[in-house]
């Protein structure tokens, strides 16, 4: 059984080294025991650290730009979640964001499938603000406490990993 640590804040990063590409992972209360129950069949060695994530009961607001520095088209989505972007009339890709309020969960695919990406309120200019190392983004939903939501997820917390180098 694995003691979490005090709260630790480590996201991918431009200032992180490149030699040690990150993944994230957002975990439900529960129980995993084994990493494929966590990780998409992503195989994770190491567990680098994680805390908790800021909910929000109240509103959510997110507003995507197809390029970067809040350029381009925009889909703002307010108080929902949406598993493809494409579905929606918007592009799969993602060049920056900001987040007016709440949590988000973005994903690399539509159905919140594949890379995870963490949004807490803030602007992100470019893709790599909140680690996508490219702009495919095609699904997204908020972060959600269920003792205000009936049908949300009980808490939620980033999970890092180190990816094994290429050969």
């Amino acid at each position: 059984s694995l003691t979490p640590p005090l709260p630790l804040s480590l996201f991918p990063s431009p200032s992180l080294s490149p030699f040690l590409p990150l993944s994230m992972f957002i975990l439900e209360k529960g129980e995993y025991p084994r990493w494929d129950s966590w990780s998409n069949c992503q195989k994770n060695d190491y567990l680098l650290s994680f805390r908790p994530v800021r909910m929000d009961p109240e509103k959510h607001k997110i507003c995507l730009f197809e390029v970067g520095e809040f350029k381009g088209r925009k889909m703002e989505i307010m108080d929902d979640d949406v598993p493809s972007l494409f579905s929606y009339g918007f592009t799969d890709r993602v060049g920056s964001i900001m987040v007016s309020c709440g949590s988000w969960v973005g994903y690399q695919f539509p159905g919140y499938r594949g890379s995870q990406y963490l949004l807490e309120k803030g602007d992100y200019k470019h893709f790599n603000e909140f680690g996508a190392r490219h702009p495919q983004f095609q699904s997204v939903r908020r972060i959600r406490d269920m003792q205000w939501h009936q049908h949300g997820c009980n808490r939620f917390f980033p999970l890092l990993r180190r990816r094994p180098l290429p050969v």
